[in-house]
């Protein structure tokens, strides 16, 4: 959805309004750690403010306290990225007055509304809007062929990552068409193949945080692995098609008092 790229713009563009500083959690980056994934994110904060590891307390309690007291006199931005609870959140809002949270996810996160936040989704790029996207990071191959262009546009979704990816594609390999790339992308089979520049700036990169935090029915219907047997009387939630074309990202910003 291009929501962390839209948190780093509005930071940007605030600076001046967190004189003491911003700090940044990737929580993706910190997931699978066994539920330590708050708690060491409360460190890099306050390793960002100067505590050393000698003096790091052990319990996220203790931590999220000094960080409290580390934040009483600052004014700070602090920005949490990819989120997947609102209880990884609570612990790293500062106490100093003026200061805000500015928290992306793909998931709605709407308990954070009760604390005060403000709850901001993000929603694909309008055709035009995806074009201009394409286009400036594509070059001459998509001025040259604009109904390939516009396939594009509607394979990917309006997705700016996917938009860029495969803008990147055709800058970086200079046999490829923007026809070509339309056809690969066609096909739903092959899609997040062609979506690809590499482990790190692909489609399945960017999807395999959520999909981590599906549960297994979810997981095994989007897949195509039929789920086992479930004791709940729920039925299992739908599964999303890859790339999805309106998948659930915001951006919650809470500003304390």
């Amino acid at each position: 959805m291009g929501k962390t790229a839209t948190a780093w713009h509005w930071a940007a563009g605030t600076r001046e309004r967190y004189p003491d500083g911003q700090l940044y959690v990737d929580f993706a980056a910190l997931r699978g750690q066994s539920g330590g994934d708050v708690s060491e994110a409360v460190a890099m904060c306050l390793r960002g403010l100067g505590v050393l590891d000698t003096y790091m307390p052990d319990s996220l309690q203790e931590r999220a306290a000094l960080f409290r007291t580390r934040t009483a006199d600052r004014r700070l931005l602090v920005v949490l990225d990819d989120v997947g609870d609102p209880a990884q959140v609570r612990p790293l809002v500062p106490k100093g007055p003026g200061s805000a949270v500015l928290v992306t996810s793909t998931s709605a996160l709407g308990e954070l509304a009760l604390d005060g936040a403000r709850i901001l989704a993000l929603k694909p790029l309008d055709p035009a809007g995806a074009l201009r996207l394409l286009a400036e990071h594509g070059g001459e191959r998509i001025a040259a062929d604009p109904d390939a262009a516009e396939r594009l546009v509607a394979l990917c979704g309006g997705l700016p990552v996917a938009l860029r990816i495969a803008a990147g594609r055709l800058a970086t390999d200079p046999s490829l068409t923007a026809a070509d790339l339309a056809g690969e992308l066609a096909d739903e089979n092959r899609r997040l193949d062609a979506l690809s520049l590499g482990e790190e700036h692909s489609m399945s990169a960017v999807l395999n945080p959520t999909y981590r935090l599906l549960p297994p029915a979810s997981t095994a219907a989007s897949t195509g692995t039929r789920a086992p047997p479930s004791t709940s009387s729920r039925p299992p939630p739908p599964s999303t098609p890859c790339p999805p074309r309106r998948p659930r990202s915001c951006a919650a910003s809470s500003a304390t008092a």
